[in-house]
């Protein structure tokens, strides 16, 4: 599963992907786990497992909103080409 070999990429232990699964759902669970690896890449995430794991917890506590992250890291993105 390519998935899980971006887990294995980005030093995120694939149960701690697959936990996020479960409780979120594979489509919101698939975007956590990209916010969280361009944030590792970015440097502003130093682990990858805990950062993806505080997702999932903020998930199954109903705090998620990973619709703000994603327009950010997009506005950050463009912002970039554009310079």
């Amino acid at each position: 599963m390519p998935d899980l070999q971006l887990c294995r990429l980005s030093s995120i232990n694939p149960q701690v992907f697959n936990e996020a699964r479960s409780q979120l759902g594979p489509d919101v669970a698939i975007a956590a786990l990209a916010i969280t690896v361009e944030r590792a890449a970015q440097g502003s995430v130093l682990n990858p497992g805990a950062y993806l794991r505080s997702l999932t917890k903020r998930g199954h506590m109903g705090n998620l909103h990973l619709t703000r992250s994603l327009f950010a890291l997009a506005e950050k993105n463009c912002e970039q080409g554009t310079q």
